[in-house]
């Protein structure tokens, strides 16, 4: 029976071993890949430097350049900075870090600039619940991390209570997935992890 149980072991093992590697993917450029999303298990998109934008309809093993419109980029801020797809067609990016924040209605092919409120003079951070529903995190010109928050496609500001520098940019913010959660996180290029119990209204 022990050695039944042992062998069993062996081959459970071998099993979970076999679906945790990891194999390289060939992409239509050498340009340096900045971000990946998948909204589906299937459609997925990465965003790089230079304007790359990437996407694909078979989970990954196949990608393909969008040949995008609408963004208007700023000298010295032609990157994607962070992709967040709430469905396979509707999407947000962070371009530059300066160039501002973006949604997509149709899997990337035209963007159309958000109204942020302008408290934000860099970009990077991005979190969205839904497409009416989200965060865009990143700097105040030379004033330290900063957010907006939308609700409805309006932006207003979030008020964080921490000391930061000036060139500090929060670079991700996170919810809970499941159910939109009152508590979340975000982390400063500064080396802090903020933290939010009202919905983001507030951070520490």
């Amino acid at each position: 029976m022990k050695k039944i149980l042992c062998s069993i072991c062996i081959l459970l093992s071998a099993s979970l071993m076999s679906q945790t590697t990891w194999q390289e993917v060939s992409t239509p450029t050498t340009k340096k890949l900045n971000t990946i999303d998948f909204p589906t298990p299937l459609v997925g998109y990465i965003g790089g430097e230079d304007s790359v934008l990437l996407k694909t309809i078979d989970g990954g093993v196949s990608w393909d350049e969008v040949d995008f419109t609408g963004i208007t980029f700023l000298s010295g801020g032609y990157d994607f900075m962070e992709l967040d797809f709430v469905t396979e067609e509707i999407g947000f990016a962070t371009i530059g870090p300066y160039t501002g924040a973006y949604k997509t209605e149709d899997g990337g092919l035209t963007w159309t600039q958000l109204n942020t409120s302008g408290s934000l003079c860099y970009n990077h951070g991005l979190y969205f619940k839904n497409e009416f529903y989200g965060f865009v995190g990143g700097a105040g010109c030379f004033q330290g991390e900063n957010m907006d928050k939308f609700v409805s496609g309006s932006a207003s500001p979030v008020t964080i209570n921490t000391p930061s520098w000036g060139t500090d940019i929060i670079v991700d913010i996170d919810f809970n997935l499941n159910s939109f959660s009152l508590q979340g996180l975000a982390v400063s290029s500064g080396g802090r992890v903020l933290k939010t119990i009202d919905a983001g209204d507030t951070w520490d």
